[in-house]
Formats: structure tokens, C-alpha cells, sequence
């Protein structure tokens, strides 16, 4: 096989090396080598003529023509619906699946089985609440579909990933823009419901950043529709609550929109005694754990060098926040949910000043300590330190007997059926 060198210019630099190789119409008499070399040339001509397509996996979504007013008028007329068919699932209600193409695509059908038959606890209370009937009429559909897709493949591990979470979130971007594109639907409900659910979605898959920037475009949303007031179904308002609380208690943020006491209020009292084991029930989430939640979460925040007492107030925030999310674990348990309310309650503890005890607020030390080592939501080494931390403080605060602690944490606020301990 002959070898071209070609001349080198010293003003260029080195030229790439060409090698001719003489080949018969058949295989026979090439070494392994010959054979590599050709093949990998013809592949790369061949890739080079015909590139892989990328998948995509994410979508830009523009909301620029929604918030400076350049929304075309010509995109206003109402979009096209495919004629609806009555569904199997609510012969009330038009079949979704006919309404945005997916028709008899029996995959669809199980991603929707799994979200709406009420055995999930992760879509459970928004099917409570309404809110998913809500969302099953409107270009939202997609999105819950996907995210019916994600949990079965990464929260339960029962089936293999094929992509399809991002497939059928790409469909529910487009159609979120193609309706933000106009004046008709900019800051129509049904986009409220798209965006909503796409926070829900970001709250599912731990993606906290991703669940501010939806509710960021939400709130600009309610801002041209006149405010949450403006939002006159009562599912609605609920799950903008319920989606918001979610996401605010992964990042200890306050919230930004008020709970709907108008709603709420017909529903509870705030009565705290009811947190026993005969009365808790998935029923009381939303009207009391998560009503006292986003107050917790709206409290305002002490650091390690603040003075003593606004140390202690943070103290029992973190605590009372472990200990609603320890209520909350019992209907939608969640591995870990609360570390990082258990972590920065180990970092105030630590400041200087803070144990073994509290003088005259000692009963509140004990109450905190005694959540933080009982809380489902923390992990055991966690709970093991705060055990301990709990010892030390018991035995200094002058406690004789478990009797003498257990009252006083039963004289305190407790649930035995989050906490399992009984007097």
C-alpha cells in the first residue's frame, strides 16, 4: 500500500496524512486492520451525510408576548377541538383522550389509570380536591400524563424509562405556548391550569428550580387576570394552594399567594386537638396541616448569630414544620423529606448558649428535641443525635422518671398516630 506524504508548508500547519489502499472486489486476503480502517472510513462518510437526529428533550417557552402586550390579535380566534366522544371514565365529562389526539392509545389509558384511580398517594389529593378534573379537559392533560410516566418508571421502579415523561411534557410546552401567543387564551384559566400542573410536575421530580420559575409566570398570569380573586373555581383556588405549599415546604420559603381561607374556613376551625389517632385522616390535610404549614413557612428567619431568643423562635419554627410534615408523611411518605428542617435545627442547637436547657422555656426544648428524634421524615443517623441531644437535656432540665417527660410532652401538642407515642 503506498504512501502520499504531501509537502509541508512551513506557514501552515502540518498537513493531515492521506493513505491509499488498493482493494479487490472481494474480502479475501485483508488482515483485520485493512478491514477496520476501511470500514470506519465509510462510516464516517456515511454519518457525515447522514447525522443522528437529536432528541429533544427540552422546550423553550416564550411568555414575552403575554407580559409586554405584543400578543397578536391574529392567533385570537378559539382553536380547533376535535369532536368529543363520551368517556368511560365520567359519562359526565368528554373523553380528553378524543379531544387532544391520543384516542384509543391504550399506554395513555394506563398512565391515566394510574394518576385518577385514587391509589396514588403522589396525585391522590388533587384528585380529592377536583383540581385533576379539572386539568383533564385542557392542554394540561399532557403534562399529568407525564407525569404519571415519571413516577412509574422513577418513584416505583416498575417499568424501564423510554423517554416518554419528556415526550409527553414537549406536547404540553408547545400547546402552553401556542396559547400564551394569544389574546384570546394568554391568561385564560386554562393556562393557569397548565402552569399549575407543570409546577406540580417540577415538585414530583425534586426540581425546585424549576417549580419557581412556574410559579414566577403564574403570578405575572394572575397579575393580568386581576389577582387570585380572579380565579372563581374552588378546585382551582385549592390546588394553587395545595401545589404552592408543596413546593414552598421543599425549598423553606414563604409562599407567595394567601391561602383561600374563604374555602378553607367551611371546612375547619384550626381546632389543634383534633391531631389524634381516631381523627387523622387524609381529609385534614389541606384544610389544617397545610393552613398551619404556610404559616410556619411565612414566619420570619433567625441565623446562628442572632441573639439567644430569636435562636429559640427558629428553633421551634423548624421544629413545627418537622412535625407538620411528619403529619403529612402519613398519607404520602417520602424518605428524607424534612432533612433539611433537621439539619439547620442541628445548627441553631449548636450555637453557643443553646443546650442542655432553656431556663423558663424548657418545656419547649423538650417538645423540640422530642419531634426531631421522633420524626418519620429524617433519616435514623439524624434522629439518633437529636435522641441524644434529648437525653442530655432531660437529665439536666431535673426530669425523675418517663412519666414526669411524657407529661409534659402530652401537655404539649402531639399526635400519637404520626409519632407512635403513647402516655
Amino acid at each position: 500500500m503506498p504512501t502520499r506524504k504531501p509537502r509541508k508548508d512551513s506557514n501552515k500547519s502540518p498537513a493531515k496524512e492521506f493513505e491509499f489502499i488498493v482493494l479487490s472486489g472481494d474480502e479475501t486476503g485483508r488482515d483485520r486492520e485493512t478491514q477496520r480502517r476501511v470500514r470506519s472510513v465509510a462510516q464516517a462518510n456515511y454519518r457525515r451525510q447522514h447525522p443522528y437526529k437529536r432528541r429533544q428533550t427540552t422546550v423553550d417557552l416564550d411568555v414575552t408576548p403575554l407580559l409586554d402586550g405584543t400578543i397578536h390579535s391574529s392567533n385570537a380566534g378559539p382553536s380547533q377541538v376535535l369532536p368529543r366522544s363520551m368517556s368511560i371514565l365520567d359519562a359526565s365529562r368528554s373523553d380528553p383522550f378524543q379531544s387532544f389526539g391520543f384516542g384509543d392509545n391504550r399506554r395513555a389509558h394506563r398512565l391515566w389509570d394510574h394518576m385518577y384511580d385514587g391509589t396514588c398517594p403522589k396525585f391522590n389529593t388533587l384528585v380529592q380536591i377536583g383540581f385533576v378534573d379539572l386539568a383533564r379537559e385542557t392542554i394540561a392533560l399532557s403534562q399529568m400524563l407525564s407525569a404519571s410516566a415519571w413516577h412509574l418508571v422513577h418513584w416505583l421502579g416498575c417499568e424501564s424509562d423510554s423517554g416518554e415523561d419528556a415526550q409527553y411534557s414537549m406536547i404540553s410546552t408547545q400547546n402552553l405556548q401556542q396559547r400564551l401567543n394569544s389574546v384570546a387564551t394568554g391568561a385564560s384559566d386554562e393556562v393557569v391550569i397548565a402552569v399549575l400542573t407543570s409546577a406540580a410536575y417540577a415538585n414530583l421530580i425534586k426540581e425546585p428550580g424549576m417549580f419557581q420559575v412556574h410559579m414566577d409566570g403564574l403570578s405575572r398570569i394572575l397579575h393580568l387576570k386581576g389577582g387570585e380573586g380572579s380565579l372563581h373555581s374552588p378546585p382551582l383556588r385549592l390546588a394553587l394552594f395545595w401545589i404552592e405549599i408543596n413546593g414552598r415546604f421543599r425549598q423553606d420559603a414563604a409562599a407567595q399567594f394567601p391561602p383561600p381561607n374563604d374555602i378553607l374556613s367551611g371546612q375547619s376551625k384550626l381546632n389543634l386537638a383534633l391531631f389524634d389517632a381516631a381523627q387523622l385522616s387524609s381529609g385534614c390535610v389541606i384544610p389544617t396541616v397545610e393552613r398551619l404549614l404556610h404559616h410556619f413557612l411565612s414566619l420570619p428567619r433567625s441565623s446562628i448569630h442572632d441573639e439567644i431568643h430569636a435562636r429559640q423562635r427558629e428553633c421551634f419554627r423548624l421544629a413545627g414544620i418537622l412535625y407538620l410534615g411528619s403529619l403529612r408523611s402519613k398519607f404520602d411518605f417520602e424518605p428524607g423529606a424534612g432533612m433539611l428542617y433537621g439539619t439547620k435545627l442541628q445548627l441553631v442547637l449548636g450555637s453557643e448558649g443553646m443546650l442542655p436547657k432553656w431556663d423558663t422555656s424548657n418545656i419547649f426544648l423538650i417538645w423540640i428535641l422530642t419531634v426531631a428524634a421522633c420524626s418519620p421524615i429524617l433519616f435514623d443517623d439524624l434522629r439518633m443525635q437529636f435522641a441524644a441531644l434529648l437525653s442530655e437535656s432531660v437529665r439536666s432540665i431535673g426530669y425523675e422518671t418517663p412519666q414526669d417527660y411524657l407529661a409534659a410532652i402530652n401537655g404539649f401538642i402531639w399526635c400519637e398516630a404520626a409519632f407512635g407515642l403513647k402516655a
